[in-house]
């Protein structure tokens, strides 16, 4: 047994910034909303790359790599069509966060991967910015809820406050995960 905590938002609410839990988020993502950004979904195999290095530079902070290689993600985009999409910020074509999505099903989404560019003037709300994105296209689309993915680490024995704290802060909701594992002979 493999217990691990997620975060996953409800897309019900009409306004989903006003359904964010932080008031410090929802007056940032409404200023950011404002300035010039470009904000939408990428077909680009180079903003794969682009979203893929940021990635793995976020990754790195937490000693660990992305679970796909670069080449994996990219077959996966090709196999899943449009039941994956890439969600980017971006300002005078450099990425400022991004998220890979899963479209599982008519109503759930997941978001496997979510990165932000530290390393280029980094704009706090960009990443609330391409979520908030991305819950809006699922919402528009019939979509019931929006899967933040994990906020845990060394295999679900380690919360990540950091990251529940801003998944939290969007209006997502803590919810256990327990994976099973059968029996085998030699057990």
């Amino acid at each position: 047994l493999r217990i691990e905590t997620g975060v996953y938002k409800d897309l019900e609410p009409t306004d989903l910034i006003a359904s964010f839990s932080s008031q410090s988020q929802r007056a940032a993502l409404r200023k950011f909303l404002k300035k010039e950004y470009k904000i939408g979904t990428f077909h680009n195999r180079d903003d794969y790359r682009g979203f893929y290095e940021i990635l793995k530079d976020n990754l790195t902070k937490h000693k660990t790599i992305p679970t796909h290689s670069l080449a994996e993600i990219l077959d996966l985009k090709d196999r899943l069509g449009e039941s994956q999409m890439l969600a980017l910020v971006k300002y005078k074509g450099e990425i400022l966060a991004g998220s890979w999505v899963i479209k599982a099903n008519r109503r759930a989404w997941h978001t496997f991967y979510i990165a932000t560019n530290y390393k280029i003037n980094y704009e706090p709300a960009s990443t609330s910015a391409v979520l908030h994105y991305v819950m809006r296209k699922a919402k528009d689309e019939g979509v019931k809820f929006l899967n933040f993915g994990i906020c845990t680490e060394d295999s679900g024995k380690v919360i990540n406050i950091g990251l529940a704290t801003f998944k939290e802060s969007l209006g997502g909701k803590l919810i256990n995960r327990y994976t099973f594992y059968p029996k085998t002979k030699q057990q």
